[in-house]
């Protein structure tokens, strides 16, 4: 078995969710990393790039770019 630190207010506000939900405070523990990671699962990898090229959201970005130089050229 692996563990893992937390400070104390992150434990705090744990153990104060788990008393009022009348729960385990490993099991809230347990079932929020599995709700993380299932949230995560639907996130599309990305796709790797290489050394020389944009990542997909910052191509988006230079298309616009190049669209509003066009535009602004023919005014």
């Amino acid at each position: 078995m692996k563990t893992m630190t937390i400070d104390n207010n992150t434990y705090h506000d744990i153990e104060t969710f788990a008393h009022v939900n009348n729960l385990d405070v490993a099991d809230v523990v347990k079932k929020s990393f599995r709700f993380f990671i299932e949230e995560f699962k639907l996130a599309k990898p990305q796709a790797k790039t290489s050394q020389y090229q944009l990542p997909s959201h910052l191509k988006k970005c230079e298309e616009y770019c190049l669209v509003l130089r066009i535009v602004r050229m023919r005014d």
